[in-house]
């Protein structure tokens, strides 16, 4: 792991901080689909708990790498990685992973998929941001130029992805929410950003490179002027539905019977 990748997720400026809208949302419509009669649950990638804390403390255990952020859990909890599941196999009936894929390289995905899949005794609980364009929310670091997503995103997913990834797992239930993406021009978004310089900034954005601080830039120049002015207008009048932001699904473990056919 590198230094700027601990730094970020133990400085993380939302770490306890009051749920935002759609945070709100996201956690209700995603623990509604809990299925009934579980006794147990590991939440994977907990983080500050945000979501773990809404699930009885006798049903849930949350497991994060981060000891700062658990400081903030208030169930039972432990320090551990997503990738190397410190449990028996199929030692809890759900294992929750929720905003959590998405960050993952694809060796530590394999793994952490593989993990779930060994710990999980009837069913797995996945939430990620559905479809998402990653250039949309990327910045670039002031000092070194890398560019990368501010929320350190690698890699989006659709349904018939994560449905693939879980094999050996029927889907039982799914939802899709949260406010519908923004339109997106990939030819003017790298005018915009790659000709004209100009770059979202966000305070919690910390280079995966140099551990900078200072990224993304409100200023840009007259090409980014000309290119914004085009996207607003082409935003306004494509008359196409864009999917809701976020996407949970529901696996069930198949039968045996399922598994030999």
């Amino acid at each position: 792991m590198r230094k700027s990748e601990r730094e970020y997720y133990d400085h993380n400026p939302n770490w306890g901080k009051d749920l935002s809208c759609p945070d709100t949302i996201r956690i209700q419509e995603t623990l509604a689909l809990l299925p009934q009669g579980i006794t147990t649950v590991l939440d994977i990638g907990c983080g500050d708990g945000r979501l773990t804390d809404r699930i009885p403390a006798s049903l849930v255990i949350g497991l994060d790498f981060s000891d700062v952020g658990l400081t903030t859990v208030k169930v039972p909890k432990v320090v551990g990685s997503v990738d190397q599941l410190p449990f028996r196999d199929h030692a809890v009936d759900v294992v929750v992973c929720t905003e959590v894929l998405e960050h993952l390289g694809d060796d530590v995905l394999a793994r952490t998929v593989d993990e779930i899949k060994r710990v999980a005794k009837k069913y797995i609980l996945i939430s990620t941001p559905c479809c998402e364009n990653l250039f949309l929310s990327s910045t670039r670091c002031g000092q070194c130029g890398c560019v990368f997503h501010i929320s350190w995103h690698v890699r989006s997913f659709d349904m018939p992805d994560l449905i693939k990834r879980f094999a050996g797992f029927n889907v039982k239930a799914w939802r899709f929410f949260g406010e519908r993406q923004a339109y997106e021009s990939p030819f003017w978004l790298w005018w915009i950003r790659r000709v004209g310089g100009k770059w979202p900034i966000n305070e919690a954005a910390i280079c995966p490179d140099c551990g900078n601080t200072r990224c993304g830039s409100e200023k840009g120049n007259w090409i980014a002027w000309v290119c914004e002015r085009m996207y607003w207008r082409l935003a306004k009048i494509m008359p196409f539905r864009r999917k809701p932001y976020w996407m949970a699904i529901l696996f069930e473990r198949k039968s045996q019977s399922e598994t030999d056919r």
